[in-house]
């Protein structure tokens, strides 16, 4: 790649900074519908860029909807004064809980934005300026509407593959947006190659794929009898797992992981001396 993207993430802990109207945190920190029957709507706080002809590239909606209709807008502004004179500062309307999501909308529409519905991938290439929000709302289209955001990623400035491309083809928007679509999957794909040594390491890696580096190892995790943390445990330790298999030692680890308990192991030729009756 000839240049390099930066990314915010909106994950976890930062989407509680955003604003929320009939969102809710979840315990896992996603945000859900607070009522299948209502609209709801969110917005982050302000992101500076430090340049005022930042260039945005992508933004990237992870997470679960259902039968509603999903509204993006990702705005940007050179300056944080507000769109009329006497006007409060961007960043305080749209931060305040009192302002209506309509308000804000209308904000937003008053700067450089882009508008999508129903997109998880948007392309940002239009859009410019140093300070810059994310908007999302959802509005039910029946009692079974759903939708659960575990969070976006916004990545800037704009990259194109058609850098590479005979100059003639560099200034067709319809190739930018074309090529967009085999350059998302190629930039997710190196992504997902870069986490690879994360997901290697036993220690950060998620729940989900310790079982599986367990497995690598020869660990039979049959029926789930380790949790997670345990396997951890066993990878953490595998050399005396594994290096003193079949070993009186060996087991009472084992047992003592799996119960709790330090067990009284007492081999066939003890069973006399040990006085167990």
């Amino acid at each position: 790649m000839k240049q390099q993207l930066k990314t915010v993430n909106f994950y976890k802990c930062a989407l509680q900074k955003g604003v929320r109207h009939g969102f809710v945190l979840t315990d896992d920190l996603t945000l859900r519908m607070e009522s299948p029957t209502a609209p709801c709507a969110y917005i982050t706080r302000v992101f500076d860029t430090g340049d005022a002809e930042m260039t945005f590239n992508r933004l990237y909606i992870e997470g679960e909807f259902h039968d509603v209709k999903l509204e993006v807008i990702a705005a940007a502004s050179a300056a944080l004064a507000g769109p009329g004179a006497g006007s409060p500062a961007l960043d305080a309307l749209l931060a305040a809980p009192e302002v209506s999501p309509a308000q804000k909308e209308s904000a937003l529409y008053s700067m450089a934005h882009v508008r999508s519905v129903n997109n998880r991938d948007i392309l940002l290439h239009g859009l410019t300026g140093r300070y810059v929000w994310v908007y999302l709302a959802a509005y039910p289209l029946s009692a079974e509407s759903r939708c659960e955001i575990e969070g976006f990623r916004l990545e800037f400035p704009k990259y194109s593959f058609t850098e590479y491309f005979p100059e003639i083809y560099q200034g067709d928007a319809f190739f930018d947006r074309y090529i967009a679509v085999l350059q998302s999957i190629f930039l997710d794909e190196e992504r997902r190659v870069d986490e690879i040594p994360r997901l290697l390491d036993y220690e950060a890696t998620p729940d989900e794929t310790v079982e599986v580096l367990a497995g690598w190892l020869g660990v039979d995790n049959r029926d789930g009898v380790f949790s997670p943390g345990q396997l951890r445990q066993i990878i953490r330790h595998i050399d005396l797992y594994q290096g003193l298999k079949g070993t009186k030692r060996a087991l009472e680890q084992v047992v003592e992981l799996a119960t709790g308990v330090w067990p009284r192991i007492v081999e066939s030729f003890q069973w006399d001396t040990a006085g167990v009756t």
